[in-house]
């Protein structure tokens, strides 16, 4: 993402629950929906850096992976945003060489530990069940409303999932922050 269609429904649906999340955001998408990260800061999500086109920071250059984050920086900031400080890695591909330039940048590498596979085209029942089963305290949730770099993607059973997502885990007793709030330990992030 972000993605006009699935961003700003998603971004409502949170709003519904009072729940903040993290978007990291693929430069190209931001340009094509600036006013997604307007409303995400407007919300007080916590916006990252997941490059500028998506390509695997694995054997690139210095300049190269720079370049993908100063013109996802610039995007972001260009579109209403902060500059971001967290970043997590075009298909969570890294590198020893990749994860040194980004922190020498002044960036938090960010993982994930619960991953769907929302993008693969499972049913929204899929992806709740696979969450409310197998999500425990700490864990990080990824979910997509956008793939890659495409311009049409379908987020639609992501999207009818979140809802049930949300009172899933809310009724399992778990507190739903983004990073910002955790990393921080500040609610306005």
């Amino acid at each position: 993402g972000p993605n006009l269609t699935y961003t700003s429904q998603v971004l409502r649906i949170l709003s519904d629950f009072g729940v903040r999340a993290t978007f990291f955001p693929i430069g190209i998408n931001i340009e094509r929906a600036p006013e997604m990260i307007a409303e995400m800061e407007r919300e007080r999500h916590t916006i990252g850096n997941h490059s500028y086109d998506h390509q695997t920071f694995i054997f690139r250059s210095r300049n190269f992976i720079e370049m993908e984050i100063r013109r996802t920086e610039e995007a972001i900031i260009k579109a209403g945003g902060k500059k971001p400080t967290l970043f997590r890695f075009p298909h969570g591909f890294k590198s020893f060489r990749a994860i040194q330039i980004i922190k020498e940048m002044g960036y938090k590498i960010i993982s994930w530990n619960i991953m769907p596979g929302d993008w693969l085209g499972l049913m929204s029942d899929e992806i709740v069940d696979y969450i409310i089963k197998n999500t425990k305290d700490g864990d990080i949730i990824l979910l997509h409303d956008g793939h890659d770099t495409r311009p049409d993607p379908d987020r639609t059973q992501t999207v009818k999932a979140l809802p049930h997502i949300i009172e899933g885990l809310l009724d399992r007793g778990f507190s739903l922050k983004c990073l910002g709030e955790v990393l921080n330990g500040r609610e306005n992030e």
